[in-house]
């Protein structure tokens, strides 16, 4: 199963995650590109594929659960306001104890004019609270209102430049779900069936290869003599990473689709056939998809009108590989006119659709005697 709680991690260290809305286009992108995965892979049963929706759900609610809510807005407390001479009890009693102090509703107590020694003499409850003194609002902070305006501004030029990088983020994705494909659906097996039982391998194209022996080339992208398309698929040179390589897809004919195509041929030149009679060698072929996705190939071999090993069927990915099988020549060999290795791309059902194999690229075919 797949990690998907670490793939989707990724897209959200990049991203702005205390959004819950990004969050959430996240989870979504990665719910489509496995069902995109799950389409791409019918032969999967369907408790599979649901099986791997389940743990996607359970990856989603994991990582959301590990986002806190937003904390509660604090209130606003305003600012004191300032005291008035009403506030200050010491004020509000008079100066001289022989005046008195008539009562509020009394007309003539808003008549009493004010004490010349009172420090208040001319402080009227009218003036008494101005909100630019308390929050700040003087002149010198009118220009802040505008610097605050162009921040906004700012703000949204950084959430547009947020969508494009989710944008990218998707796309980021789509090659992680390519991933996930890889890794759930495509288990590529190198090694395939002898119908002979002699011994076959599929080596990673990082892995040691033997340097003792000798090495007799049958085919490689600048020797493309004894290859016999004719009729029966296409070779074409290609090159990747600087190394040229020999593209091979094998053909149905074009009035009969629903017949197999034909092996595209590789001879084994008479000084070879000579050099390996009655001798057991390897069989030693270097190869990848040239495709988006896993390739199958299959591989016989003909000598004198008897077959030696089989049909061996490989499956390569997108990285190189070599296929090793044992092949023991009879004596015999040396005399015949017609040893060859038939090749076919034409294995998968979809051949029968497209009236084409699988593509595959080989950067080599050859032998190694082992004794000499």
């Amino acid at each position: 199963m797949a990690d998907f709680v670490g793939l989707i991690r990724q897209l959200l260290a990049r991203q702005n995650d205390s959004d819950p809305a990004i969050r959430e286009k996240i989870y979504q992108s990665s719910r489509n590109a496995l069902e995109r995965m799950i389409a791409s892979a019918p032969n999967q049963g369907q408790d599979a594929a649901q099986a791997h929706r389940n743990a996607l759900e359970v990856s989603i609610r994991r990582i959301e659960a590990g986002y806190d809510p937003a904390p509660p807005p604090m209130p606003q407390t305003l600012p004191p306001r300032m005291r008035t001479r009403d506030a200050d009890p010491a004020l509000a009693q008079p100066r001289d104890p022989g005046i008195r102090v008539p009562p509020v509703d009394d007309p003539a107590a808003r008549a009493e004019p004010v004490l010349v020694d009172d420090p208040y003499a001319g402080y009227s409850d009218e003036n008494e609270y101005d909100d630019r003194i308390d929050y700040g609002a003087d002149d010198d902070d009118r220009d802040n209102v505008s610097r605050a305006m162009l921040a906004r501004r700012g703000s949204s030029a950084r959430r547009n430049l947020g969508i494009a990088i989710t944008m990218l983020a998707i796309l980021g994705f789509g090659w992680l779900g390519y991933t996930l494909y890889t890794t759930i659906f495509d288990k590529t097996d190198g090694t395939t069936q002898a119908q002979n039982g002699n011994a076959q391998q599929s080596n990673p194209a990082g892995a040691d290869e033997p340097t003792d022996g000798t090495y007799l080339v049958l085919l490689s992208a600048s020797d493309t003599a004894a290859l016999d398309t004719q009729g029966r698929g296409t070779a074409e040179i290609v090159t990747q990473s600087n190394t040229e390589m020999l593209r091979l897809t094998s053909l149905r004919a074009s009035d009969n689709k629903e017949e197999t195509a034909k092996p595209i041929l590789l001879a084994v030149q008479p000084g070879v056939l000579s050099r390996i009679a009655g001798k057991n060698v390897t069989v030693e072929i270097r190869a990848k998809s040239g495709g988006t996705g896993p390739a199958t190939f299959s591989v016989s071999c003909d000598f004198d009108g008897q077959e030696l090993c089989g049909r061996k069927r490989f499956r390569v990915g997108l990285q190189p590989e070599v296929m090793i099988f044992k092949l023991a020549i009879p004596a015999s060999a040396s005399s015949t006119n017609d040893a060859h290795f038939s090749l076919s791309t034409d294995i998968t059902g979809s051949a029968a659709l497209t009236g084409q194999g699988d593509v595959i690229d080989i950067q080599y075919a050859r032998l190694r005697l082992d004794n000499e």
